[in-house]
């Protein structure tokens, strides 16, 4: 049995994680803007998880560079981890992956910690468990 437990993936406390689930469009933006501000203290690196993502429209790619407008002001490294082929492909042909940096999306939310965690210059803490992508 897989344990879905996030904090046993040895995440450093200036590394946030956030997962979104289901499609990232119109109606779903304002959630995801608003979990983001909720963040009390700014991390070093984001990963965003986006498995649960099947589809993406112009108002989540825009959401998406918005994101990473503020994180580059910020100073705050940005990972996608599994990035299902559509929005990927989305991605690909808006541009953003090459705003973002291909270096910067992972297969899976190990890869991005590790990363997210060589980009911030630390070690990753070692994993306890395993998620799933």
């Amino acid at each position: 049995m897989e344990t879905r437990n996030i904090s046993k993936l040895g995440i450093p406390p200036e590394v946030e994680v956030f997962e979104i689930y289901g499609s990232l469009f119109f109606g779903a933006i304002d959630r995801f803007r608003d979990a983001i501000r909720r963040i009390e203290k700014k991390p070093r690196a984001l990963v965003l998880r986006m498995r649960h993502v099947p589809t993406i429209d112009a108002t989540g790619l825009q959401s998406l560079e918005e994101l990473l407008a503020s994180c580059r002001r910020g100073h705050v490294v940005l990972v996608l981890s599994a990035v299902a082929p559509g929005p990927l492909e989305a991605m690909r042909q808006s541009g953003f992956v090459e705003r973002l940096g291909a270096e910067n999306i992972a297969r899976d939310v190990y890869e991005a910690l590790d990363i997210a965690t060589r980009a911030i210059g630390r070690p990753r803490p070692e994993a306890m468990g395993r998620l799933p992508h």
